[in-house]
C-alpha cells in the first residue's frame, strides 16, 4: 500500500516529502531499503520535468518538484497550500485546462508558449487527474516539458525544407530556360541551312530539347521536384506535338487516352523523349503526303501492376524486314536506349492497319 504523500516547505521554501504511517509495504523477501518512498520521492524531485500536484477548484498546490519550483519568477519559494495561479507568473497550466480536467475527469495536454528571462519557451504541458475510489477528483498532477529546442530544431528543418523548395523551384525554371534558349538557338541555325534534310535534322533536335524542357515547366508549375501527373503531361505533350506545323498531321490529331498515374521524373523523361519519338514517326511515314491521319497515344494501368504505353497509328504499316532490334535510325536507337533505360519492354506490331509499339513499363 502507498503512503499518503505531501510536500511540506522548509524555511528555504523547499518542499519535502513526508509521508503518514501508512509506508509502502515491501514484498516478502524484497529489500526494505529499495521500496522506501524517499527513492520514489528523489526521482521525481530530480526528474527535469516540472512537476506539481495541485488539489481542490482553486488548485491549491500540493507539491512541486525542483524543475516546478524553478520556474516561479526569481525562484520565489512555492508554499504549500497556495494558490497556483498567482504565484506562478508564466501561468503555466492555463486554468482553463484545469478546469476541463475537473469538468470532463480526463487527462488534458497543450502546448504553451511563455516569455521568460532567457526568451521565450516552449512546454509541452499535461493535466492528468488523481481519483478515490468512487472516481472524485482529488488532485490534479501537472507536468510540464521543455519542449523548446524541439520546436526549433522542427522549425530550422521546416526553413530547411522551404529553402530548399525554393532552390528546387528555381533550379527547374533555369532549367526549362536555358533549354528554351538552346531550342532557339538551334532554330536560328537550323533556318541559316541551305539543305533541307539538314534543316529537319535542326528541327527534329529542337523537339526533343522542347519536350525535356515541357517536364521541367510542369515541375516547376506544380512544385512535385520528383514526381510527374503523367496522364496530363502526356495530354501537354501531344497538344505541343499537334501544334507544330512541321508535324505534317495534315488535318489530323494527336489522340491521347490516359490514366492519371504519378511517375518517378527520372522514368518521365525518358518516356517523354519515346513519344515524341515515335509519334513524330508516326506522322512523318505512316501516311502518304497530305493524307490525313491520327496518331493515338494510350496509357493504361495494368491489373497486374505497372502500366502500358501504346503510340499506334493506321498508316501504311512498317516497310517490310523492319526489325525492331535492327532499326538504324537515331529516333529508333534512341526509342530502344530509353525504353531500357527505365527497364520497360517494347514490342511492335501490325495494328491493322497501321503500327503499334508497346511498352510495358513495370511498377
Amino acid at each position: 500500500m502507498f503512503a499518503t504523500a505531501v510536500r511540506t516547505v522548509d524555511d528555504d521554501g523547499v518542499m519535502d516529502i513526508v509521508t503518514d504511517e501508512n509506508r509502502i509495504v515491501p514484498p516478502a523477501g524484497g529489500d526494505q531499503e529499495k521500496s522506501d518512498p524517499a527513492i520514489f520521492a528523489d526521482i521525481v524531485e530530480w526528474s527535469p520535468v516540472a512537476t506539481a500536484v495541485v488539489e481542490g477548484e482553486d488548485h491549491r498546490l500540493v507539491f512541486a518538484n525542483r524543475a516546478y519550483r524553478a520556474l516561479a519568477p526569481g525562484h520565489q519559494p512555492l508554499h504549500r497550500g497556495n494558490a497556483l495561479v498567482g504565484v506562478h507568473g508564466l501561468g503555466l497550466p492555463g486554468t482553463g485546462l484545469l478546469a476541463e480536467v475537473h469538468r470532463t475527469g480526463a487527462p488534458r495536454r497543450d502546448r504553451h508558449v511563455s516569455g521568460a528571462r532567457d526568451g521565450f519557451r516552449v512546454w509541452a504541458v499535461e493535466c492528468r487527474p488523481i481519483k478515490d475510489g468512487d472516481g472524485r477528483i482529488t488532485a490534479i498532477v501537472i507536468t510540464a516539458a521543455d519542449v523548446t529546442a524541439k520546436e526549433e530544431g522542427h522549425k530550422a528543418l521546416l526553413d530547411a525544407l522551404a529553402e530548399k523548395d525554393a532552390l528546387l523551384r528555381e533550379l527547374n525554371h533555369r532549367a526549362k530556360n536555358s533549354l528554351q534558349l538552346v531550342s532557339s538557338l538551334l532554330t536560328l541555325q537550323g533556318m541559316t541551312v541551305p539543305d533541307a534534310d539538314l534543316r529537319r535534322k535542326f528541327q527534329d533536335a529542337c523537339t526533343r530539347i522542347a519536350t525535356i524542357a515541357q517536364v521541367h515547366h510542369r515541375l516547376y508549375q506544380s512544385g512535385q521536384y520528383h514526381y510527374v501527373a503523367f496522364g496530363s503531361y502526356l495530354r501537354d505533350l501531344a497538344a505541343e506535338l499537334a501544334h507544330g506545323q512541321s508535324l505534317g498531321l495534315g488535318g489530323g490529331t494527336v489522340c491521347v487516352e490516359a490514366d492519371e498515374a504519378t511517375l518517378p521524373t527520372d522514368q518521365v523523361i525518358p518516356l517523354a523523349l519515346v513519344v515524341n519519338e515515335l509519334v513524330n514517326n508516326a506522322v512523318k511515314h505512316a501516311y502518304a503526303p497530305g493524307t490525313q491521319g491520327d496518331v493515338l497515344v494510350r496509357f493504361k494501368s495494368l491489373a497486374g501492376g505497372g502500366y502500358r504505353l501504346t503510340i499506334a497509328d493506321d498508316g501504311r504499316g512498317l516497310p517490310d524486314g523492319f526489325q525492331l532490334g535492327r532499326g538504324d535510325t537515331l529516333g529508333m536507337k534512341m526509342v530502344r536506349a530509353l525504353t531500357a533505360q527505365v527497364k520497360a519492354r517494347l514490342t511492335v506490331a501490325p495494328n491493322a492497319p497501321g503500327t503499334r509499339f508497346v511498352i510495358d513499363i513495370p511498377a
